[in-house]
């Protein structure tokens, strides 16, 4: 396995510009020009991804313990979550001397404690998930708020939000896409040998991008979350569970993207959903679980970001997208949800 110096991560941007111009039939091998873009390279794969994007939850928790539940797929490469909370005293029965929230947050099995003085004054805690296996595959991740209240008050949730941290090396496999940095230095020999984990010269540089773009890809992970009290309706037709729709600007995976697929699922029960896009327009409905549970994924295109505009935005702003449910003509029970996640699988 590669040491710190030769599988490293940048800690900044490499100042370096690739170009395609630097590189000639015929003209010698130029060392420097490799190992930049392997750096580059690098930098890009070692990069932590938004999992759950911040967002209000605005739920009081007395007593009892609160799991939130999320959707997501991982990005192949991280070790450890960084989870932020926005935690408040909920106060209901009166102010004293003492009137703060206390209790514990619970996060892929570690548990830490959390007090909170006043209802006015934000506790912003931040947790360390470690031990993460790194992998691309979908599935739900939770996290338990419990609060105890024998001598203190109830505590409001007021927003969760979760990242992946950067990698400070990346190891020689098709996860992490590493490269032996020693191995591009000016006159060292140019060596044939992807085999793990010798994963080394210009052979490995043209693999990294290979697998950074087709066999583990990168991605923009979470593009909309929310968990929350729960929500229901009567209506045998669509009910937005916003009173806007989202801004969504995904990445542009080839020169010619214009588009981007996401993917959308909701924790509901008994009922349909639908995903409204703003240029694609309203998908098929589909089924919700007869009882609480994540829903079978929607996919739907949506405008990726453009190389033309100076911020990214396409040229026509931003494309939308909004999630919409309905109650069965059949049922006499309201379509329920508690909370929904939008993001890139591919």
């Amino acid at each position: 396995m590669p040491g710190a110096s030769d599988g490293r991560v940048p800690v900044y941007r490499p100042d370096v510009y690739v170009s395609p111009d630097i590189v000639k039939i015929g003209a010698p091998v130029l060392a420097q020009t490799a190992l930049d873009h392997a750096l580059l390279a690098h930098w890009i794969s070692g990069r932590g991804q938004c999992v759950i994007p911040q967002h209000r939850v605005a739920m009081i928790v007395s007593g009892t313990t609160e799991t939130l539940r999320y959707y997501v797929p991982g990005s192949g490469r991280a070790m450890y979550r960084a989870w932020a909370f926005d935690l408040r005293t909920a106060a209901t029965n009166g102010e004293g001397p003492s009137y703060g929230a206390e209790g514990t947050i619970t996060v892929g099995g570690v548990t830490v404690p959390f007090y909170t003085e006043h209802k006015s004054l934000p506790l912003m805690a931040l947790v360390l998930e470690s031990g993460v296996t790194p992998s691309t595959s979908e599935g739900q991740v939770t996290i338990q708020v419990t609060s105890d209240t024998t001598r203190q008050y109830a505590v409001r949730i007021e927003s969760v939000g979760c990242w992946e941290l950067p990698r400070a090396v990346l190891d020689r496999t098709v996860a992490d896409c590493g490269v032996s940095l020693d191995s591009l230095f000016p006159r060292r020999p140019i060596i044939d040998d992807d085999a793990t984990p010798s994963v080394v010269s210009l052979g490995a540089v043209y693999n990294q991008s290979h697998r950074m773009t087709v066999a583990a890809p990168l991605r923009r992970i979470g593009h909309i979350a929310r968990w929350g009290y729960e929500m229901t309706t009567t209506s045998t037709t669509g009910v937005a569970l916003t009173t806007a729709p989202y801004r969504l600007l995904p990445r542009k995976t080839t020169p010619t993207s214009t588009t981007k697929t996401v993917r959308a699922r909701v924790y509901a029960e008994n009922g349909d959903f639908r995903v409204v896009a703003g240029v694609a327009g309203a998908s098929a409905w589909t089924a919700l679980p007869a009882t609480y549970a994540w829903s079978n994924p929607i996919d739907v295109a949506i405008d990726c970001e453009s190389t033309s505009t100076v911020n990214g935005v396409p040229s026509g702003g931003y494309d939308t997208l909004s999630i919409e449910i309905k109650k069965p003509l059949a049922s006499v029970n309201p379509a329920k949800i508690r909370g929904w996640c939008v993001y890139e699988n591919d």
